[in-house]
């Protein structure tokens, strides 16, 4: 008689998985969606701004993300911190540069969880099958 072969215990397959995956939304999703962002001091975008190297400005409650190009004429990406300054919008307005003003969303965490966990726990589990 052939004896049927031991079934495999899915904790060790279930602990792999969860690993993998707290690796992944903590390693390689942030890299992915973030686009590559220059840190500057205010002071150096206010040298650009008046130099006329400032594409597009958006303004966020605690930074500045803004525009230039390099010497092959492509996007960069710079970010300041955000500063009190009056006459900033003046200023923009002055050099003819597009600005705006980002209005925060709010993810839901019930939908954002289950986006990041869950969803993934199920595809490596139908993977797994």
């Amino acid at each position: 008689m052939l004896e049927d072969s031991p079934k495999k215990q899915p904790i060790p397959y279930f602990m792999f998985l969860l690993i993998a995956l707290m690796l992944m939304n903590t390693l390689l999703f942030p890299a992915i969606t973030k686009p590559k962002v220059h840190e500057v001091d205010y002071g150096t975008f206010l040298t650009e701004l008046d130099a006329g190297n400032v594409r597009e400005v958006t303004l966020e409650d605690d930074r500045i993300l803004y525009e230039t190009e390099n010497e092959e004429g492509e996007p960069v990406l710079n970010s300041t911190g955000a500063w009190q300054d009056a006459d900033l919008v003046d200023r923009l307005h002055t050099q003819g540069v597009k600005f705006t003003r980002v209005v925060p969303h709010q993810t839901s965490p019930i939908v954002s969880f289950l986006l990041s966990w869950i969803l993934p726990l199920f595809i490596f589990i139908l993977i797994g099958q």
